[in-house]
Formats: structure tokens, C-alpha cells, sequence
């Protein structure tokens, strides 16, 4: 992974585009590093990744209150919840 200073990033900003296709980038202020800049598509990767954890977590919370018989669900009603949970925005995009 590469890393860059605050003043090496404004000097380098061209070589930026190849960078980010190569790996993460770490930001550094005076040694110490700050943030890290992360290419779109790696982005979108990890959006999507985030999104199906939060889908698996819901699904297994509803898997415990189904074993433990607190409730049931049809097929149609799970894809209805996680849905809702989309639409509200509870899950991330």
C-alpha cells in the first residue's frame, strides 16, 4: 500500500488515478497517518459487502426468534421486512 504525505498528494495528484488502481492509498500529516483513499470500485466492493452483512444480521435475527419459536415467516415476509428495513434506510445502500 502506498502512502503519501498532505504535501506529496497536491505535488503527485496526477499519479493519484494510478495509485487508486493499484491499492488503498494512506494519507500522512507530519509521519502520522490520517485517512486513506480508496479507489471506486473498491468502494462500491465494500458497499455492497456491508449491505449483504446487513442483510445476513437480520436474517439471523429472525432465525433465533424462529428457533426459539417466538415467530414465523414465509418466504414472502422475510423479503418484505429486509425491504422495509431498504426502504427506511435502516440498511445500508
Amino acid at each position: 500500500m502506498t502512502a503519501l504525505s498532505l504535501s506529496e498528494l497536491s505535488r503527485r495528484a496526477t499519479d493519484v488515478k494510478r495509485l487508486l488502481a493499484e491499492s488503498p492509498v494512506v494519507v500522512t500529516d507530519n509521519g502520522h497517518n490520517i485517512g486513506a483513499l480508496i479507489g471506486l470500485d473498491l468502494w462500491t466492493r465494500l458497499q455492497e459487502w456491508l449491505e449483504d452483512e446487513e442483510d445476513n444480521r437480520t436474517a439471523d435475527a429472525m432465525m433465533v426468534r424462529i428457533k426459539a419459536g417466538e415467530e414465523t415467516y414465509s418466504h414472502e415476509e422475510v423479503w418484505a421486512r429486509i425491504d422495509a428495513l431498504e426502504a427506511a434506510g435502516a440498511l445500508p445502500d
